[in-house]
């Protein structure tokens, strides 16, 4: 299915299309349904080198106030979207976001031709895009962090989905 929207993920689960999806963001905020907590990844940003902040280890949260977003429409966008509200918005202040109908490769070349900044998981930090670099965002609780949960139908009844609930259940059970 590739990168698709949480929405569209969880409407192919009801419609039998998909016996699990793994997404992102607080289970408690989505439509009803069984879900298991997996993992959670620190927030990154994502900057071009030439950026002023690129040369801290860290960068504070305030301190991205007024600059460009770039992000893509597939999640975690939205979570994205949603997490530089709540850090740097305030009444008739919102954070200036451009989304982009593209894939996180694209978003990161952009970034790094200097077109502004964005977010990224912890685990998209291997890879390597030309000026760009990535720095983790905190404020004054630490590091902030996006979750994964896996979610299927509760009317599911295929015996290789409880297999492999079964398995997530045993690797992530710390996680719940």
């Amino acid at each position: 299915m590739g990168q698709d929207t949480r929405e569209s993920l969880l409407g192919a689960l009801g419609e039998g299309a998909l016996d699990v999806a793994i997404v992102t963001g607080d289970p408690g905020l989505q439509d009803d349904g069984p879900y298991l907590p997996l993992w959670s990844e620190r927030i990154l940003v994502a900057l071009p080198e030439a950026h002023p902040m690129a040369t801290r280890p860290i960068v504070d949260w305030p301190d991205l106030k007024g600059e460009t977003f770039l992000l893509g429409r597939s999640d975690p966008g939205q979570d994205f979207h949603d997490i530089l509200v709540a850090k740097l918005g305030a009444p008739g202040d919102r954070p200036k976001v451009v989304r982009h109908d593209a894939s996180g490769d694209v978003i990161k070349s952009l970034v790094g031709a200097g077109f502004g900044v964005s977010l990224i998981c912890d685990a998209c930090a291997g890879a390597t895009y030309a000026g760009v670099v990535y720095r983790e965002a905190r404020d004054g609780n630490g590091p902030c962090r996006v979750g994964y949960t896996a979610r299927w139908a509760a009317s599911n009844d295929n015996p290789a989905l409880q297999a492999f609930l079964t398995l997530l259940k045993a690797r992530f059970s710390a996680a719940a």
